[in-house]
């Protein structure tokens, strides 16, 4: 890449911080690796304090075109991971804080793809520890809004389904069940909790569920 500009690093002296100005539309710093080894490499050996981080992406502009953070692989014979975290200790492996209102059509993580996916998944939850007891998947909605939303606008085809439930294990008290709903307090075994709406056909039907033993 021909050199467009040029910039003259400056370090302040009572944080030890590297300053490079930029106030054009050009790239500030770039990194051209044709090596093997990394192009970026970050030790971080010391305790962050307080709300330090290792790596920081900040602006406080109104962003409306580009992205903050984006990490892509142009060549479509890669078969490797794109982005790998790794967490020894015990916090957060990744975590999403959405504090603006969301405007129409975003997401606070958003999964898409655009191409005709016949081999894996776009989402996979794996727990391989056949000792854990935690959930693998929670979901928290103190909201009025759905828990759960599933919108299925293609042709289901044979054998598949917007809901799919696979209970391949058996619990402690030997009932097998795949699915269990708890609803309000009912005396007695047998007893309606209350119902699941089910669109069949364009007919609106009302399924209960049970209270069990």
């Amino acid at each position: 890449m021909a050199i467009q500009e040029q910039y003259i690093l400056s370090k302040n002296p009572s944080t030890g911080t590297v300053l490079l100005p930029q106030t054009s539309n050009n790239t500030a710093f770039e990194i051209d690796n044709d090596g093997t080894g990394y192009g970026l490499y970050i030790h971080q050996d010391g305790a962050l304090a307080g709300a330090n981080n290792a790596l920081l992406v900040y602006s406080n502009a109104i962003q409306i075109s580009g992205t903050l953070f984006k990490v892509q692989d142009a060549n479509a014979s890669s078969t490797h991971t794109v982005s790998n975290i790794i967490n020894a200790g015990t916090g957060n492996n990744l975590r999403i804080s959405q504090d603006g209102v969301l405007a129409v059509s975003k997401y606070a993580l958003d999964v898409q793809s655009n191409n005709i996916q016949v081999n894996s998944a776009l989402v996979r939850f794996l727990q391989e520890h056949a000792s854990a007891t935690a959930n693998v998947f929670e979901i928290d909605n103190d909201g009025t809004g759905h828990g759960l939303y599933i919108q299925q606008d293609g042709n289901l085809a044979s054998g598949k389904y917007a809901l799919y439930i696979n209970n391949n294990g058996t619990p402690a008290d030997g009932a097998g069940r795949a699915i269990r709903l708890d609803g309000c307090t009912v005396s007695g075994t047998g007893a309606i909790l209350g119902y699941i709406g089910v669109n069949i056909d364009g007919t609106q039907r009302a399924v209960p569920y049970y209270a069990i033993a």
